[in-house]
C-alpha cells in the first residue's frame, strides 16, 4: 500500500506533463516568448546521491546502509537504504521528490518542522511538502506516520523559493535554472551549478528515536531540449 500525499494549492505541475509554473522572477523578454509561441528551452539535471548521515544514539543502530543507483523507465534514481527504511530520491527544480518504504514491524515517522534544505552555498531552508497549501507555508506541520511495510511518496521545497500572496498568486523559484527562450543563456546559467553540492535533512523517528539524516546531492550535469 502506498500513502500519496494531496495536492496541495496552487502545487506545482509535474515536469512529465510537458507544462511549467514560472517564476516571478523569470526574464520578461522570456516570459513574452513563451506567450507568442517561441520556443523555450528546459535543462534536465544530472544528480547523484552522494553520502548520508545519521547520527547514532548509543542505544540505537541503523545497521548496514548503502547508496546505490537503479534505472526506472530510463531514468537513473539514487538509493538510500538501511535496516529501517529504502528511499528512492527524485531531485529537481521544482522539488526533491522521494519515495520511503517502511522496511520496519512498527511505524516510521517523518518530523517534517524539523526538516531543511541547504542550498549550493550552504544556506538552510524550511520546508514544505505535499499537502500544504502555500498560503500555510510558515506554519507548523504534522508530522507523518509511515505504517509498517507501507510507503509514502512525497517531496521537500524551501518555503523561501515561494513567493507571492493569495491576490496575486503564488509563484515558485526553481533551485537551480530549468528554463529560457535562448539556450544559449541557458546552458551558461545552469553549468554554473555543475560541481556544486546540496542537502536534504529529514529527521525519521523509529522506534521512539529520532535519527536526522542528512543526504547529500551532487550536481553533474544537465542536458536540454
Amino acid at each position: 500500500m502506498m500513502i500519496k500525499q494531496g495536492a496541495a494549492g496552487n502545487r506545482r505541475v509535474p515536469r512529465t506533463t510537458g507544462m511549467k509554473i514560472f517564476s516571478k522572477f523569470i526574464a520578461p523578454s522570456i516570459l513574452l516568448c513563451v506567450l507568442s509561441g517561441c520556443e523555450t528551452h528546459y535543462a534536465t539535471y544530472d544528480i547523484m546521491l552522494t553520502e548520508a548521515v545519521a547520527p547514532r544514539p548509543k542505544n540505537d543502530t541503523n545497521g548496514k546502509q548503502t547508496i546505490y543507483h537503479t534505472d526506472s523507465l530510463g531514468i537513473k534514481k539514487y538509493c538510500f537504504e538501511n535496516d529501517f527504511v529504502k528511499i528512492i530520491w527524485s531531485p529537481s527544480a521544482y522539488g526533491v521528490g522521494f519515495t520511503i518504504d517502511n522496511k520496519t514491524d512498527s511505524s516510521v515517522t517523518v518530523l517534517w518542522d524539523d526538516a531543511a534544505y541547504v542550498n549550493e552555498v550552504g544556506s538552510r531552508y524550511h520546508v514544505i511538502h505535499s499537502g500544504i497549501r502555500f498560503i500555510n507555508k510558515r506554519d507548523l506541520q504534522s508530522p507523518t506516520v509511515i505504517p509498517k511495510n507501507e510507503t509514502l511518496d512525497d517531496l521537500v521545497f524551501p518555503v523561501d523559493y515561494i513567493y507571492g500572496d493569495m491576490d496575486g498568486g503564488w509563484y515558485e523559484a526553481p533551485l537551480w535554472p530549468d528554463a529560457s527562450g535562448s539556450l544559449g543563456k541557458l546552458k551558461s546559467q545552469s553549468r554554473a551549478f555543475f560541481g556544486k553540492s546540496f542537502q536534504v535533512v529529514l529527521p525519521l523517528s523509529v522506534h521512539d528515536v529520532v535519527n536526522e539524516y542528512t543526504f547529500t546531492f551532487f550536481i553533474r550535469s544537465a542536458s536540454y531540449k
